[in-house]
């Protein structure tokens, strides 16, 4: 479904599917007003939470921006998003507590209205009808694709297809050991209600400093690429340190320092930006969305049950609770792999696009047809590299 949403964004507009999660998140947060109230079961908030998954606004939202922004400015700007998120996360439950859950509630209701409203109303356009492709009446109309044909987008070049197993290896990593995570540091270094608050805080605070402030300069110093790698690594290490962690202050140390790793997600995002044509981004953000999805609701079960088979009492595994970090870092290892191979993407700006001007493609890669019809499915084929007019 997400990759859907994100290609019905290029035909219609970004507005209506940046509002749509929004309104939608009043569901979830209906169910948990309705079991304060009268104490409907809150199996509901997961039916409701389903429903919603195949809506993802954050999809939506970085292809908003890549319309806006230049493909330089796209990377910090996508972080800067991410961090928004981080600092949501020290403040949300901050401020729950004070209000109390009934009124917390009503207070989050009436901010998602208000956020729907001025998006609908306040918010401009960022994908004008001219550049959605051609009129409905033409005979070569861009008409939605089937879900599967939107996803094949993917894998149109051997880039594409690396950075998407770089974030389908790291959404499955990080969903899984989200899951375990506090269980984890609960069982092994004893930690407490305290310790878990400074456990997010960490979380929060490292995220909102790396994708916030540090990942800008990191991009002006050393690029793409060796950025990738860079958080690939930092992640790597990470997992390998909370597996062998004897104090709590080593894990908290270790999940700092994993804070580099964000950096990840907003690069990979970018890099795909940055090689798609205006039109596309909504398609491209939401099969990148869509994979990452896919990949995360493997990880908690994979890792759960690695968890549970080396920490039972009667399992014949020897007891090892840092199991589950040791297979992280070996997926972390092959993103990071992966990415090594990932050969140096050509950036086409929007304005020599808008000029016709043909770029050379990196060797032995297929593009998307920049200059065909704007038909999308007939652009998803590849086509020969041309020389530098």
């Amino acid at each position: 479904m997400i990759p859907m949403v994100g290609h019905w964004s290029d035909l219609y507009g970004r507005r209506p599917f940046m509002a749509a999660p929004q309104l939608a998140s009043l569901g979830s947060l209906g169910v948990v007003l309705l079991h304060l109230r009268i104490g409907l079961p809150l199996y509901w908030y997961y039916v409701v939470q389903v429903c919603m998954s195949g809506f993802s606004a954050l999809a939506v939202n970085l292809a908003f921006l890549a319309d806006t922004l230049s493909p330089v400015n796209r990377p910090p700007a996508f972080g800067l998003v991410l961090a928004v998120f981080s600092a949501a996360v020290i403040l949300g439950p901050t401020l729950g507590s004070h209000l109390g859950a009934d009124l917390a509630v009503k207070a989050a209701m009436v901010v998602v209205l208000l956020c729907s409203i001025s998006t609908l109303t306040l918010l401009p356009e960022s994908l004008p009808k001219e550049a959605r492709g051609r009129p409905p009446t033409s005979p070569h109309a861009r008409q939605p694709l089937p879900a599967w044909r939107a996803v094949t987008i993917l894998t149109r070049s051997r880039l594409f297809i690396t950075l998407t197993l770089c974030m389908m290896l790291m959404g499955m990593t990080a969903e899984g050991i989200q899951d375990l995570l506090v269980q984890y540091l609960q069982l092994k270094l004893g930690f407490g209600v305290q310790d878990q608050a400074h456990l997010f805080v960490v979380l929060g605070v490292g995220g909102l400093l790396v994708q916030g402030l540090l990942l800008r300069p990191l991009l002006s110093l050393a690029g793409d690429k060796s950025v990738l790698m860079l958080g690939l690594t930092a992640s790597l290490v990470q997992q390998l340190a909370l597996a062998v962690a004897g104090t709590k202050t080593q894990a908290l140390a270790a999940v700092g320092l994993g804070a580099i790793g964000s950096v990840t997600f907003p690069v990979i995002s970018s890099l795909k930006a940055n090689n798609a044509r205006r039109d596309e981004q909504g398609a491209v953000q939401g099969a990148l969305m869509g994979a990452r999805a896919v990949a995360s609701g493997f990880g908690p079960i994979v890792f759960s049950l690695l968890f549970a088979a080396f920490t039972r009492s009667d399992s014949p595994l020897p007891y090892f609770p840092g199991a589950p970090f040791l297979l992280a870092a070996a997926l972390t290892l092959g993103a990071a792999g992966a990415a090594l191979s990932m050969p140096i993407p050509w950036m086409v700006t929007a304005a020599k696009a808008e000029e016709g001007v043909a770029m050379p493609d990196p060797p032995g890669e297929v593009i998307w047809d920049r200059e065909g019809p704007e038909d999308l499915e007939h652009a998803m084929l590849p086509v020969e590299a041309r020389p530098l007019l």
